[in-house]
């Protein structure tokens, strides 16, 4: 750094501040480091928890009613669906 100061027009007290700059850049980009691999240890922790907790929660679901009883909503929500269209085009049959 010194062999290039006349170049860098910079004096011994720059060169010193530099190095005092440059050690105080190195201590926070390691505390920046250690932020960011806790950040990652924690988001992975929380994600096997809630990848847990959602298969957890599909199996209790799963359990709880059988596939008869899907298929049984599944039917009832589309014939609902259906009831709810129907007045509207026939609404609009007879305005035409």
């Amino acid at each position: 750094m010194t062999e290039h100061k006349d170049v860098l027009y910079l004096t011994d007290a720059e060169i010193a501040t530099l190095r005092n700059l440059i050690l105080m850049f190195c201590i926070i980009l390691g505390c920046l480091a250690a932020v960011e691999i806790a950040r990652f240890a924690i988001v992975r922790k929380l994600r096997h928890k809630l990848l847990r907790y959602d298969s957890a929660s599909e199996r209790i679901a799963a359990s709880g009613t059988s596939k008869q009883s899907h298929s049984s909503r599944r039917s009832k929500k589309s014939s609902r669906d259906d009831d709810i269209t129907e007045p509207l085009i026939m609404g609009s049959d007879e305005e035409v």
